[in-house]
């Protein structure tokens, strides 16, 4: 929605985050010190200037309008960074679904956070950082805890 919103050629990073933070940022705060710090980069570095519930209402609002201007349907181009840190979430993903021709993996927030925070060539990952991010803690969220290896099935 808000890369659809600003017009953006590729769904980044930023995007991802934000999207992350409207939807969960409950979910996320557990993982910072001080909460202000998720707080700072969804302004700084997401642009997200206006209340939650304002993005709630327009993701309504798209998904149950069918004119030129809704989002449903119009999918970006993920850029090169998306790419990887899915790719890297996908690694570390600790939920699965099951299917006829086997499982694939699901991702969580702290599972796309966690992949984030590790992309050492991502200068979002490096905010993160700088905000307060308690990668221990979400570390151990994420189940890598003592390179734990269990997967849970869903189904």
């Amino acid at each position: 929605m808000l890369a659809h919103e600003r017009r953006a050629e590729y769904l980044d990073c930023a995007h991802l985050l934000a999207g992350m933070y409207i939807e969960c940022k409950e979910r996320l705060y557990k993982f910072w010190s001080d909460p202000e710090g998720l707080e700072e980069i969804a302004v700084s570095e997401c642009g997200l200037d206006d209340p939650r519930w304002s993005y709630w209402i327009r993701a309504y609002e798209g998904y149950h309008s069918h004119g030129r201007r809704s989002f449903v349907g119009k999918f970006k181009m993920r850029s090169l960074q998306v790419e990887r840190v899915y790719a890297e979430a996908l690694k570390i993903a600790q939920f699965r679904d099951e299917h006829d021709q086997g499982s694939v993996p699901v991702l969580t927030p702290e599972d796309l956070l966690l992949a984030m925070a590790r992309s050492p060539d991502l200068e979002l990952g490096k905010v993160l950082f700088a905000s307060g991010l308690e990668m221990k803690r979400l570390e151990d969220e994420v189940g890598r805890k003592l390179g734990s290896k269990k997967r849970m099935m869903i189904r």
